[in-house]
């Protein structure tokens, strides 16, 4: 029998005011999606400027294995298109992250189980139609047990270029890397790079954006309890380093903020805004750190403000936004 693990989708709020001027949401529509035959997960959302809402998750097969689940609803909660996506593999594949361009085109990133080399990175682009128009397999190239690539984020640029960022095991490599890969419009790689900045540690790149010059900005952690996380501005023709802040070498910085980065946000001067989360080793202490980071000049950072849990407590970030004012918010639980 099918157990009851659906997709409850979207509760989605309209704003109406009162004579107060206080914002009273109200539940416009709430969608359920039930796949074919056991468990459905929703991981990411995306919103057009048609209000039209985009989903991606995962949504069990007919051989109990999960499949890529994309689904397109109009802005009164139609449902419009969904899209399934099974790997070579036959096995595990998870769509975790989605962007919409401003012609309506649709991409995803994940990981996906291929023949022979276990986890690979997934990018899928559809059109407005959800016709599919590419999907890119990305192996890292080390086929060792436990050695995946794993799809963790992406962002499109004006041009319709893709940048897709996630983990990946070198060649030979026991520790995996950061990773950053470029796709044109048509799907053809034009560039991925590697970043290990810490060789004896596991890291991944899990945060991209781009700032209003065009440069790809990235953020690369180190996934230990305490964290650590490097953010690099990439140039985009190449992928080459144009910056690099937050390091932990002088002489940008002596004492760099700690904690797996969460997300980021820039504003209108590029500055970067960093939320992250991690354990402050052998204190017992969680923290939740937001941080400012000046373009250009030495890398050194503005200010550092950071919430702090003891005992059994933890708190872990989850998003963050500015204003116009510059005043920063963010949601941690």
């Amino acid at each position: 029998m099918k157990q009851p693990n659906l997709i409850a989708l979207l509760a989605v709020l309209g704003l109406s005011i009162n004579l107060t001027i206080i914002a009273q949401p109200s539940l416009q529509w709430a969608k359920r999606f039930n796949g074919p035959v056991a468990n459905d997960q929703g991981n990411t959302v995306a919103v057009d400027a048609s209000g039209n809402v985009h989903v991606a998750g995962s949504s069990d097969g007919n051989n109990f294995m999960s499949d890529y689940l994309v689904i397109k609803y109009n802005s009164s909660g139609d449902t419009l298109w969904s899209r399934r996506y099974n790997g070579s593999a036959n096995g595990i594949d998870v769509a975790v992250a989605i962007k919409v361009d401003a012609s309506g085109n649709v991409y995803v990133t994940g990981h996906s189980q291929s023949s022979g080399t276990g986890y690979d990175i997934v990018t899928i682009k559809y059109n407005a139609s959800g016709l599919q128009q590419w999907a890119k397999v990305f192996d890292g190239g080390n086929s060792g047990a436990n050695k995946d690539d794993m799809g963790y984020n992406l962002e499109v640029d004006i041009a319709g270029n893709v940048y897709v960022v996630g983990s990946s095991y070198p060649v030979g490599g026991n520790y995996a890397d950061g990773v950053v890969i470029k796709y044109n419009p048509m799907g053809t790689l034009l560039w991925k790079i590697n970043i290990n900045e810490s060789p004896n540690y596991p890291e991944v790149t899990n945060l991209v954006t781009i700032n209003n010059i065009g440069n790809v900005v990235v953020t690369e952690g180190v996934t230990t309890v305490e964290g650590g996380y490097v953010v690099f501005v990439l140039n985009p023709l190449n992928g080459s380093v144009v910056k690099k802040y937050n390091i932990f070498t002088a002489p940008e910085f002596l004492n760099p903020v700690i904690g797996f980065p969460n997300d980021i946000v820039l504003d209108g001067n590029n500055n970067m805004y960093v939320v992250s989360s991690g354990n402050q080793l052998g204190l017992g202490l969680f923290e939740v750190h937001t941080a400012r980071f000046l373009v250009g000049g030495s890398g050194t950072r503005a200010w550092d403000a950071f919430n702090q849990v003891s005992g059994s407590a933890t708190i872990s970030g989850v998003g963050i936004d500015i204003d116009l004012a510059l005043n920063t918010r963010h949601v941690a639980h």
